[in-house]
């Protein structure tokens, strides 16, 4: 047997922390070779605050739904018989990658040009919480 080709992967994980910054790593990476960047995640430090945030919001939202049910029943609304979360969502702004796809193809079309200023979208991420609140309706 003789080996005609090899293969080799190399995956890196980079944290930056510095918004502002993300464009540049971007470039940095296709600048060196990178030619291909599976995700490109924003995410907050501590996501603790906003997921219990989340979930309040989820079960006020659960007992209003709730009484307007249990009112256009006839009903109130009795105790909580039971909570299940479906795991908190993290909603991030568009998909980053794509623009070091076409960065890499720009450089390939013109290599003496050094690709630069890589756009990333600026944007929110917000954090959403899915629960099923099973409430005990009783008659009034």
């Amino acid at each position: 047997q003789r080996i005609r080709a090899y293969s080799a992967t190399n995956i890196v994980v980079i944290k930056v922390r510095d918004l502002a910054k993300v464009g540049a790593v971007l470039d940095a990476i296709v600048a060196d070779g990178g030619n291909r960047v599976d995700s490109v995640v924003f995410k907050l430090e501590s996501e603790d605050a906003a997921e219990a945030s989340a979930r309040a919001d989820a079960m006020r939202k659960a007992q209003a739904r709730a009484e307007a049910y249990a009112k256009a029943s006839g009903l109130k609304v009795g105790r909580i018989i039971s909570i299940r979360e479906d795991g908190a969502v993290l909603e991030q702004p568009g998909a980053p990658w794509q623009t070091v796809t076409e960065a890499r193809a720009q450089r390939l079309d013109s290599p003496a040009s050094p690709v630069s200023n890589t756009p990333t979208a600026a944007g929110a991420v917000d954090h959403r919480v899915q629960l099923q609140v099973n409430y005990e309706l009783r008659r009034k």
